[in-house]
């Protein structure tokens, strides 16, 4: 009988205490017994720590002193399952409840499809369990990064594999050995973290898989939702849409990119000087001027990724051409309307 392959499930956690318990019941519940949990805690003060080394003694507890960003603390999972020698990692949001086979699910769709460097789940909101919160990452011409399928009840179209530019950083799935080639997530912070690592892996020869089967349920923005995190938000969003651009977009595209975002930005800028949201204006220039300062360490990423044989763009069929910004969602009430998927993956050439 072929042994099922090890998974690590990395949760990553900040003062989430009041999350935890759903999430690693919910994890304890699954039905693949290959698991190792990990939880990677940013100096949390809640009592989070406490709280899994009772409860839950086989999870490995990563401790931060402080909070060492969301990036930085995805990454010191990633390295545990690297160094561990897994061939899969999943980095999962501390506000989620998983489907007893989800891990199963993925797994099989991974062992199925070896070229596919990343998986995507069916992420529902936690509290309209029929409606989407992400299927995958759609991405615009200016960078700006959506969730695909956001808001919209969870009917046929959502019910087949498909390709998908993304996978979502709350419920990331990768192969580690393609993480072993194109690298870790990029110091980002949080926001389009998740997009990079994606562009970088269709650069390299991966593909990005939709899987409908696996599905969880997510608390849509429990922490950087909350009104004192929102001029970050501003902020961190605008400059890793710069920074992504900066990093992964073909150069030969710059010029009809640099005039869309042009265009966008001038919006961007003009529109809360209108609405007197002065906070956002000062964000927003905050960031201009973070990706100015930004090229060196662009011009080094682009190097790399050269030497290493990842130049060619094998993505930019995928970006949206039209949109700028994602104009934001209303949950949608479900119908019997059924759409076909653009590009299922039984047309797609392997």
């Amino acid at each position: 009988m072929k042994r099922s392959p090890n998974v690590s499930v990395v949760v990553i956690n900040w003062n989430g205490r009041r999350f935890l318990e759903r999430c690693f019941d919910s994890l304890h519940e699954l039905d693949y017994a290959a698991v190792n949990l990990v939880l990677v805690d940013n100096g949390s003060q809640d009592g989070s720590v406490e709280f899994v080394t009772a409860r839950y003694p086989d999870v490995t507890i990563l401790a931060n002193r402080t909070n060492v960003g969301f990036c930085r603390a995805c990454n010191q999972g990633l390295r545990e399952a690297l160094r561990d020698g897994l061939p899969y990692v999943v980095l999962l949001n501390n506000d989620t409840e998983v489907d007893r086979r989800w891990i199963s699910e993925l797994v099989n769709a991974a062992e199925q499809h070896p070229h596919a460097g990343a998986l995507s789940s069916k992420i529902l909101f936690m509290e309209h369990r029929n409606i989407i919160n992400s299927t995958g990452l759609c991405c615009s011409i200016i960078g700006n990064a959506w969730d695909r399928g956001i808001g919209q009840p969870d009917d046929e179209r959502w019910s087949k594999p498909d390709w998908v530019l993304g996978v979502s950083g709350g419920a990331l799935f990768l192969r580690t050995d393609a993480l072993r080639r194109v690298g870790l997530l990029p110091h980002f912070d949080i926001y389009l973290e998740d997009m990079d690592l994606s562009l970088r892996l269709w650069n390299a020869g991966y593909e990005i898989m939709y899987v409908p089967t696996a599905v969880l349920y997510h608390h849509f923005s429990a922490t950087m939702g909350e009104p004192k995190n929102m001029w970050r938000k501003e902020y961190l969003n605008a400059r890793n849409r710069f920074r992504l651009i900066m990093r992964q977009f073909p150069l030969s595209k710059l010029p009809s990119i640099a005039a869309r975002l042009a265009k966008y930005e001038a919006k961007a800028l003009g529109r809360p000087i209108k609405q007197r949201e002065y906070w956002k204006t000062r964000a927003e220039f905050a960031a201009l001027l973070s990706a100015i300062l930004y090229v060196p360490d662009a011009i080094v990423e682009r190097c790399r990724q050269l030497v290493s044989g990842r130049w060619r763009c094998r993505f930019w069929d995928m970006i949206d051409k039209e949109r700028g910004f994602f104009e934001g969602f209303a949950v949608a009430q479900p119908s019997r309307t059924n759409v076909v998927n653009r590009e299922p993956i039984g047309d797609r050439d392997e």
